[in-house]
């Protein structure tokens, strides 16, 4: 394949990509349905067949999808491929695609936070249980170490009673 053939057919993909990205063609048969062609030809035109990348394929393409795509950059490659007012359209839909992408990560971390937020109060809940419970520990221990010294007084005071009396 030639240079200019291969220029050709690139700018064709161009064209599908664009097609695909913006404009709902989800594959080549559905691409030469619009243009109301066999899609072995159009696959033929995209992988550089010569008898299939015509001026009239590109003349069609900018029938078929008209204010999108300029024919001067199809045909001779100069220029721009996409009309100004497509190139702004395709640029306004990128952005929202972005803005929302940006909204649905915000969301996303508003719902993290909400989560970790009500992870943190069942944590704190569980914190301040045990707080309590340690206190309770912390007493029952006080208690049980007042009992044990008063038992040992006692039992002190009675061994020493006993030695008294012996």
């Amino acid at each position: 394949m030639i240079q200019k053939d291969y220029d050709r057919a690139q700018r064709l993909n161009e064209v599908y990509k664009h097609l695909f990205s913006h404009h709902g063609i989800t594959s080549q048969k559905a691409m030469a349905e619009h243009l109301g062609m066999q899609r072995t030809g159009l696959s033929a035109a995209m992988n550089g067949s010569k008898a299939n990348l015509t001026d009239n394929l590109f003349k069609k393409i900018c029938a078929a999808w008209p204010g999108v795509f300029v024919l001067n950059y199809l045909l001779t490659g100069e220029g721009n491929l996409l009309t100004p007012e497509e190139e702004y359209q395709s640029a306004k839909i990128e952005q929202t695609e972005q803005n929302n992408n940006i909204l649905e990560l915000y969301a996303r971390m508003i719902r993290c936070i909400d989560d970790l937020r009500q992870q943190m109060k069942k944590e704190l809940c569980d914190i301040q249980n045990l707080k309590t419970e340690l206190q309770q520990a912390r007493d029952d221990f006080r208690a049980a170490t007042n009992t044990l010294r008063r038992v040992i007084a006692q039992t002190e005071s009675r061994d020493v009673r006993m030695v008294a009396e012996d």
